[in-house]
């Protein structure tokens, strides 16, 4: 954020000291967010004011080679098919446009690698709107939420890596250039109940968190069809080359749930099959007796998960209520997997 206040007070110190400011930035990028709106941040009167007037271009870019710097040029237009997503969740980095997305991604990949020895850490109450639940690990990606003013410990935007915790402390490391430009390892040590309020998982991370940062492996924008143009160039140009990228148009969470639900009832339709059991359920039957039981498991009242990591307990699973039928809608329930394995029918 850059306020009113912070260009007041580098207009004083101009005013001050004569000093002549040297401004860098890409006016085809999303300008810095401020506390008022501005349309054309470039020309605006304080930024003019601090550069005297002046105003260099570069034309040399080294971030990315030509094949990508061509595609920026209309990037309006592009046809995302050149830019094929290699599986649902494929990159463990990702650039999302909404906090939404932002969560989902995270929360994917956070249960995805999270050990069973994994850390856990819940979300804030009064902060679900950007935060989330977490499950640390050694190797765990974090991004900074705020600047730490008085120590400088650690930075908005920053990113570290858990490395190591304890009963009360988790310990994070990134790096940073000393005085003559090399990188150096920087240690942080955050206590366990202020990792919410200072951090965000950062497998995903939105836009304006990723500007002036350079992704040389492989990654994947999200929310693509909700962007402005400044928006699309600003993601596109975090890569290096177009063969690292994937696109993804819209991301709909019901199309995922869909996804798994359906290839539970795959499963279900071959047991079905092989033991010459009737089997008449679609997703939208699913959905629905989900929905009928509030989305709580039918026997121990559990929230049910549809979107679940591997071996949950909560996640969703069709019961036959009578085993000598098949998965037929009158003689199904559903369960949580808990709950369904110890009544022994699963499948």
């Amino acid at each position: 954020m850059i306020t009113k206040e912070l260009w007041r007070r580098l207009a004083f110190v101009k005013r001050a000291t004569g000093v002549i400011f040297l401004l860098l930035g890409d006016d085809k990028q999303l300008p810095p967010v401020e506390d008022e709106a501005i349309d054309d941040y470039f020309n605006h009167s304080a930024v003019k004011y601090l550069c005297n007037n002046n105003r260099n271009i570069l034309t040399v870019m080294k971030r990315f080679n030509i094949e990508l710097k061509e595609i920026l040029n209309d990037v309006e237009n592009i046809d995302i098919n050149r830019f094929p997503v290699k599986g649902v969740f494929a990159t463990p980095i990702n650039i999302a446009y909404t906090h939404k997305t932002r969560k989902v991604v995270n929360k994917k990949w956070n249960d995805k690698l999270k050990p069973n020895n994994s850390l856990y850490i819940p979300v804030i109450e009064d902060d679900k709107k950007y935060g989330q639940d977490m499950y640390l690990y050694s190797g765990c990606p974090m991004i900074a939420r705020m600047n730490d003013n008085k120590n400088g410990m650690y930075m908005n935007n920053e990113t570290f890596e858990v490395v190591d915790y304890d009963d009360d402390v988790v310990y994070l490391i990134t790096e940073r250039p000393n005085d003559v430009g090399e990188l150096d390892v920087h240690s942080l040590e955050v206590a366990i109940d202020s990792i919410q309020k200072l951090f965000y998982l950062n497998y995903c991370t939105t836009i304006h968190k990723t500007q002036g940062t350079t992704i040389k492996d492989a990654f994947t924008i999200w929310d693509w069809n909700h962007m402005s143009k400044k928006a699309k160039y600003t993601a596109l140009s975090r890569g290096t080359c177009p063969e690292n990228i994937s696109i993804v148009g819209k991301y709909e969470e019901d199309d995922n749930n869909d996804n798994k639900i359906r290839e539970k009832l795959n499963a279900y339709l071959q047991t079905d099959k092989e033991k010459g059991f009737d089997n008449d359920l679609t997703v939208e039957k699913v959905k629905t007796l989900i929905q009928k039981q509030n989305g709580e498991c039918n026997i121990c009242n559990c929230d049910l998960k549809i979107d679940y990591a591997p071996n949950d307990r909560q996640q969703f699973s069709v019961d036959r209520i009578d085993s000598r039928q098949g998965h037929v809608y009158s003689n199904i329930q559903v369960l949580c997997w808990g709950c369904n394995s110890a009544k022994g029918n699963r499948f």
